[in-house]
């Protein structure tokens, strides 16, 4: 199965939503929840794409808190990557070609260069 983020992505959401198994969910307002696992209640706003635990804002990959409120409102999970994860983008970054430049003792100094 094709999927839209990257394998790098894909390979860290699968993880997070293994993850998301464990966890019981509530809905606290239209995209509010609280999410609870057997140490912590964390809370995600999937209109901001928050949560409390912060690793969502910091990664800007979700969590598996996140994973589960999305799957409890059945929203598809990949609306919620960032564009830059998007397989699309990957390619788009990589389609020129990088021409490749002499070793760096080849270069040489012009002769009004200060080093």
């Amino acid at each position: 199965m094709k999927t839209r983020v990257t394998p790098y992505v894909d390979k860290i959401i699968n993880h997070e939503t293994e993850a998301s198994w464990r966890l019981q969910c509530w809905q606290a307002g239209e995209l509010e929840f609280q999410v609870l696992s057997a140490e912590y209640t964390d809370v995600v706003h999937l209109d901001r794409r928050s949560c409390i635990c912060h690793k969502w804002d910091l990664l800007a990959i979700l969590c598996s808190h996140g994973i589960y409120a999305i799957k409890l409102k059945r929203y598809d999970q990949c609306d919620f990557s960032e564009h830059w994860f998007s397989s699309d983008c990957y390619q788009a970054t990589y389609n020129d070609v990088i021409h490749a430049t002499r070793d760096r003792k080849q270069w040489g100094l012009r002769s009004d260069e200060r080093v």
